[in-house]
């Protein structure tokens, strides 16, 4: 957790600088997360259905279990929490090998 507190997207003003800054702090979050589950691939990409946002696509994932996933979302809701933005992402098991976690409103 004492990464989050390093991360850059809280520090900038310029909406679109901080889109950019959120991207690169959650594609170094998710690489971490990455490497900590290594059963699946994960993927950090702004969202083609919300351009303004971000969806994180956990793919080979049907080994990923739900009480892990929980734990996940509390780790990327406080990444969200530390940029001023609590309780901004959700998840779905979209297949059973494939889970996508949304932001719920633009930053």
């Amino acid at each position: 957790m004492e990464y989050l507190n390093r991360m850059q997207a809280g520090k900038v003003a310029d909406p679109k600088e901080r889109f950019l800054a959120y991207g690169r702090d959650l594609r170094l979050l998710t690489s971490l997360s990455a490497n900590l589950v290594n059963f699946s691939r994960w993927e950090a990409q702004p969202d083609p259905e919300c351009p303004d946002r971000y969806r994180i696509e956990i793919s080979e994932a049907t080994d990923y279990p739900e009480v892990l996933l929980w734990q996940t979302d509390g780790l990327i809701n406080r990444m969200a929490t530390q940029h001023g933005e609590p309780n901004l992402w959700r998840w779905e098991r979209v297949r059973p090998d494939r889970i996508v976690f949304r932001m719920t409103r633009s930053l």
